[in-house]
């Protein structure tokens, strides 16, 4: 009984421990949404934000369930999208999907019809730019530019992301994370990359 009184008592000493030292992720990262998650935003033309003049608290307001990805950057970044330059130290985006319901004998689906999705660059708790990626299906069950789709239809990489230079943006990202952080979330495939490989992410 004394031993494994003493055993449970250094177990729990470092199970305490561990649980006091103080998180390595730098703090303005902390509240970050580094995972897709279901919110109830529904796009709305007529409800859209003010480059210059809408905050991020007004954006609260105006979509009161948040963001379902929101990413900060410790340093601004710049980006250019349909020839417009701008730098950002952070990015919301909002996601509002319609699905449709099949059933089958022994079987129900649900297949993804619709999707709006809606990217918003901050900077000092700012709106400088939005993007908005529009798809539909067709008939045919394929993917087309839906009536708010801001993507040229013509790209041969139409629909495959969300704004051009994402992926860029995103390797940098999770470089500001510690190792140990970051490979919780993604692996190690990132453990040797510098911002100058990010850029080869296209």
């Amino acid at each position: 009984m004394i031993r494994f009184f003493y055993t449970g008592m250094i177990t729990l000493s470092i199970f305490n421990l561990y649980n006091c030292i103080p998180s390595q992720i730098p703090e303005k990262l902390k509240n970050d949404i580094t995972v897709m998650r279901d919110t109830d935003f529904t796009f709305d033309p007529k409800n859209l934000p003010i480059i210059g003049k809408t905050t991020e608290d007004i954006l609260n307001k105006m979509y009161p369930s948040g963001p379902t990805l929101a990413h900060t950057y410790l340093k601004p970044r710049k980006r250019e999208i349909y020839k417009k330059s701008f730098e950002f130290d952070r990015v919301l985006q909002y996601k509002d999907s319609t699905t449709a319901k099949i059933e089958e004998p022994g079987m129900i689906q649900f297949k993804l019809e619709k999707s709006i999705g809606l990217t918003i660059f901050i900077l000092n708790n700012t709106v400088v730019f939005y993007k908005i990626r529009h798809r539909i299906k067709n008939g045919h069950d394929e993917w087309i530019p839906g009536e708010f789709d801001q993507d040229d239809p013509k790209s041969p990489d139409w629909g495959l992301r969300t704004y051009p230079g994402i992926r860029e943006d995103a390797c940098i990202y999770w470089l500001q994370y510690p190792v140990e952080e970051r490979n919780k979330h993604i692996g190690d495939r990132l453990d040797k990359y510098t911002e100058e490989d990010c850029k080869n992410e296209k």
